[in-house]
């Protein structure tokens, strides 16, 4: 119930936050020429945002003894790894203050088309 109660407050939070403009996909963003991304974090803000209202949902739906696949394991784990390194990274960043990340940033390529695993090998 407890973490039921922080949810809706960070949802809350993030709501408050959350410009409504930036839901509007009209809008059009800044680009910085350089790497052709918007500039800000508009973007991850938006994805933040329903990051957290889908998390909450499942949250919610899920007994102590749903029965997960280990598939379903393994990506809410990475989800919250990630979440958690960016966090880390950014807090850091920001206030200077616990430890900055050690986690190596490591690029990774998912191969779509059997031609494309062919051609790597």
């Amino acid at each position: 119930m407890e973490t039921t109660k922080k949810l809706d407050s960070y949802l809350n939070e993030l709501h408050c936050h959350c410009d409504s403009k930036s839901h509007d996909k009209k809008k059009k963003k800044k680009v910085n020429e350089d790497n052709a991304e918007p500039d800000g974090a508009g973007m991850a803000k938006t994805d933040l945002f329903h990051l957290a209202n889908t998390s909450k949902e499942l949250h919610d739906m899920l007994d102590d003894d749903y029965p997960l696949d280990d598939w379903m394991e393994a990506k809410i784990t990475k989800a919250a790894d990630y979440i958690r390194s960016v966090h880390q990274y950014v807090s850091y960043d920001k206030t200077g203050e616990g430890e900055e990340s050690k986690n190596d940033h490591v690029t990774v390529y998912i191969a779509t088309s059997p031609k494309t695993l062919k051609a790597d090998a």
